[in-house]
């Protein structure tokens, strides 16, 4: 054999061109790969897009719940805006915020802490018994509500009331419990010129008494912590705040306005009025 047809022999085969790589046509298991990842990335997508389409019609609820709840309250607050500002220029609101407990109008031993506007009243006492104390101003004779409140700050007796009264009321009798006086019992009683009319909740220490006239219908309803909590009580003319303490050592502070707990303007809104 001749060296060049030892070398032609000994020869490898021609590689293939590139072009022929590209033309190889892959098998079905290769296909088949290819597509099952191709199907799982969309379904991927496709999740991420439902979950991105959840949160934003869970923010687009949020939000126009939110914004509806912001209205209402903002229609609310414009009416009862509106409201008051008629009552206070037809003069109606008469809380007399410049009224106080009378220093020539008490029992000798009701103390009367803070002098300037004598709002703090203190038993002063040492024994136990009736210590009342009557308010200068008198209720309002005009349309409107009269009311004042009444926080309890200290309460070691068996009795505390508060309410109105005449002058006709002795300094060391109980207010409601008798004749031409009203009051509520931090037992939860309601007494009506001098008897027992029905009853209602308890009050202590921190709690919040309200006492109001409707001053068109002249008839007394209570308050405490802001929720109204009575029937109304017809009442006489010439009124005054009143409260009495039994127990030596308790003590409550006063709030004559214009600032309560109780919403004067639900008040009127229940009545009628603000319509």
């Amino acid at each position: 054999m001749s060296s060049n047809q030892a070398h032609q022999q000994e020869s490898p085969p021609p590689s293939k061109t590139k072009q022929e790589n590209l033309n190889v046509v892959p098998n079905d298991a290769t296909i088949f790969a290819a597509i099952y990842e191709m199907r799982m990335k969309i379904l991927d997508m496709e999740s991420d897009m439902r979950k991105l389409g959840a949160h934003h019609a869970q923010f687009e609820g949020e939000n126009t719940a939110q914004m509806e709840e912001l209205q209402r309250q903002q229609s609310e607050t414009s009416k009862k805006a509106q409201m008051f500002d008629k009552m206070m220029k037809a003069r109606c609101l008469l809380i007399q915020p410049g009224n106080r407990w009378n220093l020539n109008d008490r029992h000798e031993e009701i103390f009367l802490a803070k002098p300037s506007n004598c709002l703090i009243v203190q038993h002063h006492g040492t024994k136990k018994g009736f210590r009342s104390v009557r308010a200068e101003s008198m209720v309002a004779r005009q349309f409107g509500i009269f009311y004042y409140e009444v926080k309890v700050l200290l309460l070691r007796g068996e009795s505390l009331n508060i309410g109105l009264a005449t002058k006709a009321l002795a300094l060391d009798e109980c207010v409601g419990r008798h004749k031409n006086s009203f009051s509520y019992a931090n037992k939860g009683r309601f007494w009506n010129d001098g008897t027992v009319d029905g009853g209602n909740t308890k009050f202590g220490v921190d709690d919040v008494v309200g006492c109001g006239v409707n001053l068109a219908t002249r008839q007394i309803f209570y308050a405490l912590n802001g929720k109204h909590t009575s029937k109304a009580f017809d009442c006489p003319m010439d009124l005054f705040p009143c409260v009495s303490l039994e127990e030596p050592g308790d003590s409550v502070e006063t709030n004559f306005g214009p600032n309560f707990n109780f919403n004067l303007a639900d008040e009127f809104e229940g009545l009628g009025w603000g319509k």
